[in-house]
């Protein structure tokens, strides 16, 4: 079980550098959650409320 806590700590860690290496920042999990709700939108990027982000948000943890 731990071997399976630090793999995906390990793959966590590498996610969010890759991220920052792209846009800049190291986002934390609400994010990357929004990275992959815009994604799941399927729009691409462009400028969200406070609202819509949060939608976008509960999008990607029900996908």
């Amino acid at each position: 079980m731990q071997h399976i806590e630090e793999d995906l700590q390990v793959r966590w860690l590498k996610l969010r550098i890759k991220l920052k290496e792209r846009f800049g920042i190291k986002p934390d999990m609400n994010g990357v959650l929004l990275l992959i709700g815009v994604q799941e939108l399927g729009q691409g990027p462009q400028e969200f409320t406070k609202e819509q982000k949060q939608d976008l948000m509960h999008i990607a943890v029900c996908t």
